[in-house]
Parts: C-alpha cells; sequence; structure tokens
C-alpha cells in the first residue's frame, strides 16, 4: 500500500520506535510524507516476516542526534525522494537499497551506507558537511565507475566492502579507512587517494587491485593487507609515511606480483608480513620499490620468497632489507635492478643470486668524498649479469676506491661493467680484492696496470714484467708497437696526480 498525503511520522524521545514492513509487504512513502526525527528503525517485521519492499518517495531524515539514529532495514529499498541527515543527526541504510531518481542529503551529520547497492544505484549526493561512513557493501560490473566528488565527499570505509568496478576520486574527495578488520577491496580500480591514517588502519585487498593514486599508510601498525593471489597494477604509489611501523602485508599462500608502473616507497614499513593468516607467500617485484629517507627501521620485505625483477632502491640513507623465511635457499633472486646510492644501504639476510638478466646500480655523488651504498649480503653472493655505477648531481669524477658489495661468500664476478666516464687517462674499474668477499668500484689512472683500485709499485713492476715480455697489453699508448715511448707514457701516467 501507499503512505499518502502531507503528513510526518515523527520519532520523538530517545526511546526505540518501529516504523515496521511486515510479510511480504511493499511499503510506498508518497512525495508529501515526511519521516523524521532521532531514533527509529524503518522497515523492521513485528508479527510476520517476509520480503519486505520500502519504495521512498517522499522524506526519510535523521535531524537529531541520537548514538542509534534512525535505520532503514527493509529487505529492499527503492529511494526516489530524499534520504538522509542533518544537525547532528545519523541515518544508516541496511538491505538491498538503490538511490537511483533519488538524493542523499548529509549536513553536519552521520550518513552510515550498509547493505548492498550498486556503483549504478547510488544516485545524487548532497553532502554540505559530516561523515559518510561505507559500511557495506557496493558492486560494480565493467565500466561500472563510483564517483567520489565534492559532492559525495570523502568516504569513510568502517567495515565496507568494494567489489568490481572504479573508484574516481575528484574535488578532493577519496577513502580514508578505520580499524574494521572487514575494509575490503575485490577486483577493483582505484583513480584517486587512500589514507590509512589512524592507528591499526586496515584494508584488506583480494581478487587484483588496479591502483591510479596513491595509497597513503601512516598510522601506526596500519595495515594493507594482500589475501589473494593477485596483480597490484596500474601506476600508482604506496607510500609509508611518518615514523610508525607500517605493513604491506601478503597473507596465506597468497603470491603478490607488483606490477611495473607501481612504487612502494617511504621511510619505515614492513612488505611481506602475514598480517591475519600464515602461509607460504611470495613477492614477485616487477615495479620500484625505493626506500629513500634515512630511518633506522627501513623498509623490510619479509616475503617467504621474494623476486625482483624490477626496481629496489636504497639512496639518502635509506634503509632496504631483505629478511625471507627461515630455510629459504635464495633470499633474493634478482633478473631486475638493485640501485644503492647516497649512503643507502641494501641487507639480504640470506643468499644473493643476480641473473644474466640483473643489473646491480651504485649512484655516485660527492666532490671531495665519494658518496655511495652498498649491497650487504649475510649467505653467498652469485653473481651475474651488469656492474653499474652512474654519477647522480653533485658528482665529481676523480681517483676513487670504494666498497659497494659484501657478502660471507662471493662466488663469480659480473660478466658486464657499465660504468661511469672517469677522466682522461684514467679507467673505471671492477675491483674483487683476493680473499676478502667484496666488490669495490675504483677510478685510477691507467697505469693501475692490476687493476687492484690502488697505484703502487706493483703496478710498476708489473708492467715491467709485460714490457719485456713484449706482451700485446704492455703497448701502452696503443699505437700498435711497443716500444721506449709505451714506458716514458706508463711512467707520466703513473706520476700524474688526481683530479
Amino acid at each position: 500500500g501507499t503512505l499518502g498525503g502531507t503528513g510526518t511520522i515523527l520519532f520523538s524521545t530517545d526511546f526505540d520506535h518501529n516504523l515496521a514492513i511486515d510479510g511480504n509487504t511493499t511499503l510506498t512513502i508518497a512525495s508529501g510524507i515526511t519521516v523524521r526525527g532521532n531514533r527509529g528503525t524503518i522497515g523492521i517485521a513485528v508479527f510476520t516476516g517476509g520480503n519486505n519492499v520500502l519504495i521512498n518517495q517522499g522524506t526519510i531524515r535523521a535531524d537529531a542526534a541520537n548514538p542509534s539514529g534512525i535505520n532503514i532495514i527493509a529487505d529492499s529499498t527503492t529511494n526516489t525522494g530524499t534520504i538522509g541527515a542533518i544537525t547532528g543527526g545519523t541515518l544508516t541504510i541496511g538491505g538491498a537499497w538503490s538511490n537511483a531518481g533519488g538524493t542523499l542529503l548529509v549536513n553536519a551529520a552521520i550518513l552510515n551506507l550498509g547493505g548492498t547497492f550498486q556503483m549504478t544505484g547510488v544516485g545524487a549526493f548532497n553532502r554540505t558537511a559530516g561523515t559518510v561512513n561505507l559500511t557495506g557493501t557496493v558492486t560494480g560490473g565493467a565500466g561500472d565507475t563510483l564517483n567520489l566528488n565534492a559532492s559525495t565527499g570523502t568516504w569513510v570505509m568502517n567495515g565496507g566492502h568494494i567489489s568490481g568496478g572504479t573508484v574516481t576520486m575528484s574535488g578532493g574527495a577519496g577513502l580514508t579507512v578505520t580499524t574494521n578488520s572487514n575494509n575490503r577491496l575485490s577486483g577493483v580500480t582505484v583513480n584517486g587517494n587512500i589514507d590509512l591514517a589512524i592507528t591499526s588502519a586496515t584494508l584488506r585487498v583480494a581478487g587484483g587491485f588496479t591502483l591510479n593514486g596513491t595509497v597513503t599508510v601512516s598510522g601506526n601498525s596500519a595495515n594493507l593487507v594482500f589475501d589473494s593471489t593477485g596483480t597490484l597494477g596500474g601506476s600508482g604509489t604506496i607510500l609509508f609515511s611518518g615514523e610508525f611501523d607500517h605493513n604491506l602485508g601478503i597473507d596465506g599462500n597468497t603470491t603478490l606480483t607488483v606490477g611495473p608502473g607501481i612504487t612502494i616507497r617511504g621511510n619505515r614499513g614492513t612488505i611481506g608480513i602475514a598480517v591475519f593468516t600464515g602461509g607460504n607467500n611470495a613477492l614477485i617485484n616487477q615495479g620500484a620499490i625505493i626506500s629513500d629517507t634515512s630511518n633506522l627501521t627501513g623498509i623490510n620485505i619479509n616475503a617467504d620468497v621474494f623476486t625482483n625483477q624490477g626496481t629496489i632502491v636504497a639512496r639518502t640513507s635509506g634503509k632496504l632489507t631483505i629478511t625471507p623465511a627461515v630455510g629459504t635457499p635464495v633470499a633474493l633472486t634478482n633478473s631486475g635492478t638493485i640501485v644503492v646510492g647516497s649512503l643507502g644501504v641494501i641487507r639480504v639476510n640470506g643468499n644473493f643470486v643476480q641473473t644474466a638478466a640483473g643489473t646491480f646500480r651504485v649512484e655516485i655523488s660527492g666532490i671531495a668524498q665519494p658518496h655511495v651504498g652498498k649491497l650487504v649480503i649475510t649467505g653467498t653472493a652469485a653473481l651475474d649479469g651488469t656492474f653499474a655505477t652512474v654519477g647522480v648531481p653533485g658528482f665529481f669524477s676523480t681517483c676513487m676506491n670504494v666498497e659497494v658489495l659484501t657478502a660471507a661468500t662471493v662466488n663469480g664476478q659480473f660478466t658486464l661493467n657499465d660504468f661511469v666516464s672517469p677522466p682522461i687517462g684514467f679507467q673505471s674499474i671492477a675491483v674483487y680484492p683476493p680473499n676478502t668477499d667484496t666488490v669495490r668500484f675504483a677510478i685510477s689512472q691507467l697505469s693501475d696496470w692490476n687493476e687492484d683500485g690502488l697505484l703502487n709499485s706493483q703496478d710498476f713492476f708489473d708492467f715491467i714484467a709485460s714490457f719485456f715480455a713484449q706482451s700485446p697489453e704492455a703497448d701502452f699508448n696503443n699505437d700498435g708497437f711497443i716500444n721506449s715511448q709505451d714506458l716514458f707514457d706508463f711512467v707520466s701516467s703513473f706520476f700524474t696526480p688526481c683530479p
């Protein structure tokens, strides 16, 4: 039936009140009717249960402060009128509902979007102040978009679930996340920003996640948790901000692939920790993981198995530590790029393998004293691929001999060198000092004949031995002849000072 006319139903006082819909009844609230007040339940079955339906063409409004507020709990609600909360009121929508053709109103009040609804059924939104909590499930299909903008404002995920579709944010609107462990994203594309700013804020992700924006994890012990195998794709950033502990969890037996357009960066966070469910997890990085801010803890990668096909970086005194599960034979397999620079340190607690496709790159800065980072490996380092150095702003090419890699044991050498250009008459070289299990980078005179990064009498003796043996390399000036001019040129180089 229809509740018609021009009247008002008022929920008054702080007691429980009901506007019930029994059995399989469909109640239509006509356009002239207003249901308002501070505390009441609409759609409850009082005498006879069933599948009831509420069609609102009028106004349902919570307009007085009350912790319980007005709750709409009909099995199905269709709004083509106005539903909302003003002046300190609280209104909660439950059940399956749609606002297509209607208006949701929030003004200095609280609106809880519970139950289940479609992205296409959000309808018009008019928010001038107050809070919108997502406590239910919003579902989108391919091509469906939930637009958060100046009219909707920022939504607070408080037990909310966004499944499928795309969330696009503009006008300063976004998503913020509470401590509720039922906050979930499932197979969603997000074009905008998400904030985990409060202590223990928690957001769980399943079914793949495409991020074209920034997820800022700044709350103490805040958790962004991936609990099913999938890819974190898109062109976005996950930012660990602030001095607190932050987690990017990988629960159960999940394998998380960080796509090539994604950047994970900041000063303090743990990647790969199990937050809710233990198992044997794995992390495949095809994007960029960057520790670029000084912090005693830095970024820790604790996945049971970690494979780098993208880029991992520690610079500007940042620290990045990789610690696999106990017994994992290889802590890090690198077929991508590892970058250390500006006093950054990457520490591998276990064994390290660089494949032929991998690159180890050292950034060098500083003038009087070169500033470089270091790769520290507590186990065995099996080397292959490329060893590269690059000068960054503030770099001056001069003599240097710096340690860039240490390990318990170093097996093999890098097969390709791609080094910063030395001054004329000098050379850039990789140095593998015997019995030290280290790798160094050096710029030294061409007369550093044994290429150990140290210019001393041994180089002179070694050149003389080559010279009198008429070894091809003794053609120091590369003119095709081995003669006294090569000796003179060698001596000249030997006594040439560093720039």
